[in-house]
């Protein structure tokens, strides 16, 4: 049988954790009740719990891996401006305002990625964009930005009613 990547990465961590094999007997067949969703569900908030950690344990100023940031920050900073701005036609300021406390209802960000110039350029914003890949994952910050995009986008049909009265069929 060929294990996949993935179940070894799984059974490494396991393997670093203290439980017993009797333990990890009764994980697995927790595991094969548990829905798929449920299982996602739980390691997302683990996932906010853990970088909410992170965020106040450690001193001010260190970030995530630059390894993750470099290849992403660009790219990225640009595909949110296009999305807040241009798709959704947001003024940057409102794009700041929006973004951020979308943002924090599910991250800690520090005070550096919070602070953003009175007067913002769209290189202003694309920078300050880049301090905050610094310390969300470009994932969470498209996924904020995108459901920002939709909201301002698919408005309801209100915006284009129907005319009432005669037509011109007579």
């Amino acid at each position: 049988m060929i294990i996949s990547d993935g179940l070894k990465r799984l059974a490494f961590l396991l393997a670093a954790s203290d439980l017993t094999e009797k333990q990890l007997t009764a994980l697995f067949s927790e595991l094969r009740h548990t829905s798929p969703d449920v299982f996602l569900r739980l390691v997302r908030r683990l996932r906010k719990v853990n970088a909410a950690v992170l965020e106040t344990e450690l001193p001010l100023g260190i970030k995530r891996s630059t390894r993750q940031v470099t290849h992403e920050k660009e790219p990225t900073a640009a595909q949110i401006e296009r999305l807040l701005r241009v798709e959704a036609g947001m003024p940057i300021k409102e794009a700041v305002k929006l973004l951020q406390e979308s943002l924090m209802r599910d991250w800690i960000l520090p005070a550096d990625a919070l602070n953003v110039p009175t007067k913002l350029t769209s290189e202003q914003f694309r920078r300050w964009l880049e301090k905050v890949l610094d310390y969300v994952p470009a994932s969470a910050i498209l996924h904020h930005a995108t459901s920002l995009r939709n909201s301002r986008v698919h408005v309801d049909a209100g915006d284009w009613p129907l005319r009432e009265g005669p037509t011109d069929d007579g």
